[in-house]
């Protein structure tokens, strides 16, 4: 084997305090919501069926495959997304529909209010609910 005493040419010990840690960064439980939101809204979801089966099956265990599966958690991320959505005031359901494309048209709707304070307000009112919620709030 190798000695510590007879190095291998090319390679020079590093100390271990000379090594970056890895380092990561969290993603932002709301801008994931919201892009789960954004794909799910712009969907074009013509097979109103019923659903077929083999998208449920996977490798043998009836659970399906780890694609369906986070493809069934960003439904469920886009779905209560779009709840809360719903449940917050028309300006601010503006706003964060606007912020995301989702609009038709680039017209803000509300001539007497401040598009970029109400994004604000309605994002911060909108993280509120989504740290509330069941199928958000592990996002955080």
């Amino acid at each position: 084997m190798f000695s510590s005493a007879a190095p291998i040419a090319g390679l020079r010990r590093v100390r271990r305090s000379k090594i970056p840690a890895a380092t990561f960064i969290k993603p932002d439980g709301l801008d994931l919501c919201l892009s789960c939101w954004k794909e799910w809204m712009s969907r074009d979801d013509t097979d109103l069926g019923v659903k077929s089966q083999s998208t449920l099956r996977g490798d043998g265990d009836g659970y399906g495959t780890a694609d369906t599966s986070q493809a069934r958690r960003d439904n469920e991320i886009a779905e209560a997304t779009d709840a809360m959505v719903r449940s917050l005031k028309s300006s601010h359901q503006w706003a964060i529909r606007r912020k995301c494309g989702i609009t038709r048209g680039n017209v803000w709707n509300f001539p007497r209010l401040d598009y970029l304070n109400e994004v604000q307000d309605a994002c911060a009112e909108l993280e509120k609910k989504l740290r509330a919620n069941v199928a958000t709030r592990l996002l955080w």
